[in-house]
């Protein structure tokens, strides 16, 4: 390498974890921060027009691709999981509250730069009695992700008037660990229009804290709508990454989001009659079988059946009930079911799902 030379082309930064562009030349003479907005000859070292490669975004399905659990939900009560790894929550008594995903239009450049496919709506046309509280949350598996960080969040959304929405952190430390943090917030001005929104927060240590050890300690992303209004609010393109700039949107393959996703919950929807798995008679009314799933889940799943489950084999087809998952592997679960029909031990048993669905639930 020959000193006092101008380098123009890349440079390594450890917050994107990759070789980034660099709108300038560098001089060895000088140091420079690339986990920061160092300049070079008054330019920022990232140019933030060009892509940079890699898991930058620690959310997942912030394109608001991935709806396993329905394209429509109406809310009632608490909170639940709609589009993947986003769930929503709102108190008060009755009213009118939806949360569906909506269709683009290809080509109207409605996010500029982008094609993106769906987007997620909440509208709220009838308000509840005794309102106080409306969000929207993704949890970010494990307490310590970004711990003592600064971290930029971003995401576009638009409304049907001004509205503003509030974005902040909140550390949960699990089960029987220490009580949540929540981080510095930021409101944010929606308009009738599509923007992106930025907020670089730095999120709090947890020197001192207890994380429990039962595996669903979180860090949780939460906007928090107005309460008390009839509304609907947009969101696209959500984002956390470590550093001040609001990089360009990770767009990632639709499989690996859709993998992503498949950690955390997953289901089998056969189209018709098909046979799923196979498994044997532990007692006379009990059987084990096996199913094979696309992606290793989180932790011990939830499991919900719908549907008509059946075994065949042993002299016939007999339905099961009382289903629930046993162990966890790798790339399978093994489900326990009772049968009103007696069996002979340790026969082998062919299992089929007749259109139905099988879900498994491991979400923080």
């Amino acid at each position: 390498m020959v000193a006092n030379q101008s380098r123009p082309g890349f440079v390594w930064s450890s917050a994107a974890n990759d070789w980034v562009p660099i709108a300038g030349v560098l001089d060895v003479n000088r140091s420079y921060d690339f986990n920061a907005a160092s300049t070079i000859g008054g330019n920022t070292i990232i140019n933030n027009t060009m892509p940079i490669s890699g898991f930058r975004n620690a959310i997942i399905n912030g394109g608001m691709d991935v709806w396993q659990r329905g394209t429509s939900f109406t809310h009632t009560s608490g909170s639940f999981y709609t589009a993947d790894r986003f769930s929503f929550f709102a108190d008060g008594t009755g009213g009118t509250k939806t949360i569906s995903q909506q269709s683009f239009t290809p080509g109207a450049g409605s996010i500029s730069g982008y094609e993106p496919t769906f987007f997620w709506r909440f509208n709220q046309s009838a308000v509840p009695t005794s309102q106080t509280e409306i969000e929207l949350t993704q949890p970010i598996e494990d307490v310590r992700t970004f711990a003592g960080q600064t971290v930029t969040i971003s995401f576009w959304a638009k409304a049907d008037a001004s509205r503003t929405v509030t974005t902040k952190f909140r550390q949960i430390f699990g089960t029987g660990g220490s009580a949540f943090v929540d981080s510095a917030t930021q409101n944010n001005s929606l308009t009738t229009s599509w923007q992106r929104f930025t907020h670089t927060v730095t999120v709090p240590s947890i020197n001192g804290k207890t994380v429990s050890a039962s595996n669903n300690s979180r860090l949780e992303l939460k906007f928090v709508f107005p309460s008390g209004v009839t509304q609907t609010i947009d969101i696209w393109g959500v984002q956390v990454e470590p550093g001040t700039i609001a990089t360009p949107f990770e767009h990632r393959p639709i499989g690996t989001e859709l993998a992503l996703c498949q950690r955390y919950y997953q289901k089998i929807t056969p189209s018709n009659t098909v046979s799923l798995a196979f498994g044997h008679v532990q007692s006379t009314v009990t059987e084990r079988f096996t199913v094979p799933i696309p992606v290793s889940l989180r932790t011990l799943p939830a499991l919900t059946a719908t549907g008509t489950f059946t075994s065949v084999g042993n002299g016939g087809g007999f339905t099961l009930s009382s289903l629930s998952v046993l162990e966890l592997e790798p790339n399978c679960v093994i489900i326990s079911g009772t049968s009103a029909t007696a069996h002979t031990i340790g026969a082998l048993i062919m299992y089929g799902i007749n259109g139905n669905v099988l879900a498994f639930d491991s979400e923080l």
